[in-house]
């Protein structure tokens, strides 16, 4: 009597450890998309900084341009061809 019990105990802690290394190895799967993901939103976060300065890079550099033209300090083709090369 007292081996099927033994042997029941034995099942049961052999299980519980099996439930155990389970339940770390989806936590530690969950942990590394989870910091994927992070890394992924701060990229587009970067490129959104990235995004915003340029344009505003380029619009200071177009009403630069624009007010030459009305200054006639520079030619319609340069004008063209210098907000041609900002886009």
């Amino acid at each position: 009597m007292f081996g099927r019990i033994g042997d029941s105990i034995a099942f049961a802690d052999a299980n519980m450890v099996l439930e155990l290394s389970d339940f770390w190895r989806v936590k530690r799967d969950l942990m590394q998309k989870t910091a994927l993901a992070y890394a992924r939103v701060e990229g587009v976060l970067q490129k959104t900084v990235i995004t915003e300065d340029k344009t505003v890079a380029l619009t200071i550099l177009y009403e630069q341009v624009q007010r030459r033209e009305q200054a006639q300090l520079a030619s319609t083709v340069d004008v063209r061809m210098t907000i041609s090369q900002g886009s």
